[in-house]
């Protein structure tokens, strides 16, 4: 008898669920990934690169500890998405950074875009500019970290998929959305340099088994935090609050249903638990606040 949790099958076999991972590399246009989800009819929101992110990113590049190393500029932090430039000799005798800085790199909350501001001349000006123009470039493309936590968000609540192992990076979905996840790669790989490799999974007892055992773990923990959320508002939570938690509840009880066909009742103690909770939480007093 084989001891392995899933039997690998002909893609696309009807009835199966799948097994995924994948690979980042690159970059990718947030803009160019949105218009391929919506021709794939996917209406999700892309992840972008903040101002703040950008230039934080772009500061520690170009002037960063290990940079001014090499060119005797160093960027000193002057508030939210604000940096000072200054000489490092000068910082390492004890000056007044505010006083000695002769620029500085920000976030214009107005506008949200990434300036330099000069404040005295000084040789090493141009690396504000340089600055700016790294994080403006930065702003049109979103990094595969932040598209990885993306994918993984997608996965687990909009295709119901849950993750193999507790650290992430294989998931099962269920063989209902297939064709989500077939138009999510498409469209993903379609614009950038991220691949995914799958494989299908028969609905076996060692398939049922291994999904079970990833399902109860992901539930142990939600159902641990709305226990604690419940615990700290006994004595009253606002009403957003309390119909988000109570909203969490109905999300985690429709996925389960999502996996009646392959677990059966396998997982209806848990479905009670989540219930009983959601109840709970309902009768929770509002008070005043929203």
């Amino acid at each position: 008898m084989s001891n392995k949790p899933f039997t690998a099958l002909p893609e696309g076999l009807e009835g199966a669920g799948l097994i995924c991972w994948w690979e980042l590399s690159g970059r990718v246009n947030p803009e160019a990934l949105a218009e391929a989800l919506l021709e794939e009819g996917l209406t999700v929101k892309v992840p972008t690169t903040s101002a703040h992110a950008a230039l934080a990113q772009s500061v520690n590049r170009l002037a960063g500890a290990r940079a001014a190393r090499a060119h005797g500029v160093i960027a000193i932090r002057a508030g939210s998405g604000s940096w000072f430039l200054v000489e490092r000799h000068l910082v390492d005798g004890g000056a007044d950074v505010a006083l000695a800085a002769f620029a500085r790199v920000e976030v214009d909350d107005t506008s949200g875009k990434v300036q330099a501001v000069v404040l005295r001349d000084n040789p090493s000006v141009d690396i504000a500019d340089e600055i700016a123009i790294a994080a403006t470039n930065l702003l049109d493309t979103t990094a595969s970290g932040a598209v990885s936590a993306w994918l993984s968000s997608l996965h687990l609540r909009v295709m119901f998929g849950t993750a193999l192992r507790s650290s992430g990076g294989f998931y099962y979905i269920p063989a209902s959305q297939r064709p989500t996840f077939e138009a999510l790669w498409r469209a993903v790989t379609a614009v950038s340099d991220h691949r995914m490799s799958s494989i299908d999974a028969l609905p076996t007892a060692e398939t049922v088994n291994a999904v079970s055992q990833a399902l109860r773990r992901e539930y142990d923990i939600a159902i641990a935090e709305l226990e604690t959320d419940l615990g700290a508002a006994v004595d009253g939570i606002s009403k957003r609050a309390k119909l988000t938690k109570i909203a969490r509840c109905e999300a985690l009880r429709s996925k389960l249903g999502v996996y009646t066909a392959l677990l059966g009742d396998a997982l209806e103690d848990i479905d009670d638990q989540v219930a009983s909770l959601g109840a709970a939480l309902a009768l929770v007093p509002e008070t005043g606040g929203e």
